[in-house]
């Protein structure tokens, strides 16, 4: 084997071990979301976003950024989340960003009292900023 060839094994077996080594990360970054959202802590989900982040449900106008964010979930002030999960089915890192598909789960409290079980799959695309890992773009697509 050449020197050449080494090299570039060398650098592939690096950049393979980096992207394991960071699924821990984003892994973690998901769960201080989803404690950020049982919270109810708008500022706080907001700012897991980039600057140019979006958040997508079907049926509600597509978020960006985490200022737009924050507005639209300062309008559910008045539901307590009693349980937010999200379960990442898989994660993948390549470099500097990474993707997770799964299913979230939440128990809400209405401004009525009444209580709501909702749940539904979601895909999310990270990107690490500053060395944070952040919400580039996040699915969430509930199911009946």
């Amino acid at each position: 084997m050449n020197l050449r060839a080494l090299l570039v094994c060398s650098l592939c077996c690096c950049a393979c071990l980096a992207s394991r080594s960071a699924e821990p990360e984003v892994r973690e970054a998901l769960q201080r979301y989803a404690h950020s959202l049982q919270a109810m802590d708008a500022r706080a989900i907001a700012s897991t976003y980039t600057a140019d982040g979006e958040g997508l449900t079907p049926g509600v106008p597509t978020l960006r950024g985490p200022a737009a964010i924050e507005a639209h979930l300062a309008t559910f002030s008045a539901y307590h989340v009693l349980e937010a999960t999200m379960v990442p089915d898989s994660t993948s890192v390549a470099g500097q960003s990474a993707r997770q598909q799964g299913s979230w789960s939440q128990r809400v409290m209405l401004p009525s009292g009444e209580t709501v079980h909702v749940h539904g799959r979601f895909t999310a695309d990270w990107l690490q900023v500053d060395g944070a890992w952040k919400l580039k773009r996040l699915e969430t697509i509930p199911e009946p």
